[in-house]
């Protein structure tokens, strides 16, 4: 989804945009600027002058063209004969022109001139945002750069690595995400917002507020209506009535949503009437009654609100498609396969081989479909989750299959804390806008950055874990035990162990970094703690990691339980 290119004249000269410290360049933009140009316009400024010592003026285009210019946003660009091909490049696409002396950042009026403005400081000066804390803007005093024309939008549509450390504001702009969960606002052009996020049948129809009235509203089973761990019954006129009357209502006290959701409650138990069980069976699995319900309530929504999109899920009992219905153009479709092996990309383990089965059927009945994956042991935080060829793997047989839109199920506690989150969520920001590129490369850019003297046996260590993976074949999923998961065997904890105390050892003289180790080896030491045999071996480790999730502020390590009990368990 990117395209690059040069301008044909080849023998126009470099363009020095910084010498010695100083510049003669202005930034240029619109005379009355939307928030995300006024953004852009403070960020290129605050980093070209952080990165080279020189300050460069920011005035209106309606004043006159300097001679020197890095012209922002689509007036600029329209002014200086350089077309913007918005409908393909959307609202997160922009292009990057040289015309004579001056640099073009052009796109949309959103977050397009921001994502213009952060790819440019990528690329020409190098700058990283790493971490909400840990970023490298590399000191240039000199800056020249190439003749460039370059087109550019992302892979997919929608793009959230979902982990407490990436919903930073600043944090996610700067990294191109435009999550639902991310804390992006008018400023950073804003996001593609839910509303409901998921799992919203009993929002329609809250049992306390319809059951006892109405237990036909409700799935049966065994011959029974209930609520409990159930659904509803999609075949119900009533049910398509008054969803489409919620709908309406969340799009009136919601307009800064897009998407909203028409989702399965997060358990099986689908309705066994009668009538839902005809449509199963004409369909050829249970997705075909869901989403012939959310298609009607798409069709219904989508006559009084055209741009609104509604989502449901291929998840669990409806992840497999059926084989009558298609999504019609506004119902966007989510597959959540939760069951996969997340040790291999989704097209190469043989583990995988429905869910692999199942995703290549729905690429073929839409064009609007989204992914939701994972990317962490829910049960065990802290524990070692070694994935980063599965999701460089998967994340690009996404883009090659025309998903539209990528959700990866992180950490999302408030206290943060989880297994290189801090790695996995820019990792995955990378990923998510380009597909093609090479994971390792980017796990490197940023353990050399994050983890400085450190960073050669940090890759050591996760290279240890995936190659163990890879050589044995492992399989785990998003549960498993890491007191037996097949890639925390002794001999590879104690090699890992022996690497952290490298890596502490390399990085003693600087605190910061220390520190960032100490917090990373917490994986390990939870693990030991796990593994424990004897009482003298667990107390030393209990001490180990209750020091440290105390230290850093961690409030679950384990989904939905606070950490106050795993505490209690462990003695601490």
């Amino acid at each position: 989804m990117l395209f690059w290119g040069v301008l044909v004249d080849m023998d126009a000269k470099d363009l020095t945009l910084a010498k010695d410290g100083k510049s003669d360049y202005v930034i240029v933009m619109p005379e009355k600027p939307t928030p995300p140009e006024q953004r852009a316009a403070n960020e290129l400024q605050s980093f070209f002058f952080q990165a080279t010592g020189a300050k460069l003026p920011i005035q209106p285009d309606s004043a006159a063209r300097p001679k020197r210019a890095i012209a922002l946003g689509n007036p600029q660009c329209n002014r200086l004969t350089t077309a913007i091909p918005l409908s393909v490049i959307g609202e997160d696409g922009f292009v990057i022109r040289t015309d004579g002396d001056t640099v073009i950042l052009g796109a949309g009026r959103g977050r397009g001139i921001l994502n213009a403005v952060y790819s440019f400081l990528d690329r020409e000066l190098g700058c990283r945002w790493y971490s909400t804390t840990v970023s490298k803007i590399p000191k240039r005093p000199t800056v020249t750069i190439g003749r460039r024309n370059i087109t550019e939008f992302p892979a997919f549509e929608y793009r959230e690595p979902y982990y407490t450390e990436a919903w930073d504001k600043d944090w996610a702009s700067r990294n191109r995400c435009n999550g639902s969960a991310m804390k992006l606002d008018e400023t950073t052009g804003g996001k593609i917002g839910y509303y409901p996020f998921v799992h919203t049948f009993y929002q329609i129809l809250p049992p306390a507020q319809y059951f006892n009235d109405h237990p036909e509203y409700y799935s049966e089973i065994n011959g029974k209506r209930t609520v409990d761990n159930a659904q509803l019954c999609l075949t119900n006129p009533d049910v398509l009535r008054l969803t489409i009357e919620k709908v309406k209502q969340w799009i009136k006290e919601h307009p800064e949503a897009r998407i909203f959701s028409v989702s399965q409650n997060d358990c099986f138990n689908c309705c066994q009437c009668a009538n839902c069980k005809k449509v199963i069976e004409e369909e050829g699995a249970p997705s075909g009654i869901t989403l012939r319900f959310v298609n009607d309530v798409a069709d219904a929504i989508g006559k009084e609100y055209p741009n609104v999109l509604i989502d449901t899920l291929a998840y669990q009992w409806t992840e497999a498609p059926p084989k009558l219905v298609k999504p019609h153009r506004n119902v966007r479709v989510r597959m959540a396969p939760i069951d996969n092996c997340f040790g291999h990309p989704v097209d190469r383990c043989e583990a995988n081989a429905k869910p692999y089965a199942n995703l290549l059927a729905w690429s073929k009945i839409t064009n609007n479909l989204y992914i939701w994956s994972y990317c962490t042991n829910f049960g065990n935080y802290l524990a070692p989750f070694p994935d980063f060829d599965e999701l460089g793997g998967s994340t690009l047989v996404y883009d090659k299959l025309g998903v539209k839109g990528v959700f990866y199920e992180g950490a999302y506690p408030a206290g943060g804390g989880a297994e290189f989150a801090d790695l996995r969520s820019w990792v995955l920001a990378k990923l998510l806008w380009d597909p093609t590129q090479d994971v390792w490369m980017l796990i490197k850019d940023f353990v050399d950055g994050y983890y400085g003297a450190a960073s050669e046996p940090m890759m050591q260590y996760l290279h240890l874990l995936h190659d163990v993976v890879k050589k044995d074949n492992i399989h785990f999923r998003i549960y498993d035990n890491p007191a037996t998961v097949g890639y925390l065997r002794r001999d590879i904890v104690d090699q890992s162990e022996k690497l952290f105390e490298q890596m502490e050892a390399q990085a003693a003289s600087d605190a910061a970094v220390l520190d960032r180790v100490q917090k990373a080896r917490l994986s390990i030491d939870y693990t030991r703690l796990v593994q424990a045999t004897g009482a003298a071996e667990k107390a030393k480790y209990a001490k180990i990691v209750a020091d440290k999730i105390k230290h850093y502020g961690i409030t679950e390590i384990r989904e939905g339980q606070p950490v106050s009990q795993f505490l209690a368990s462990i003695g601490q």
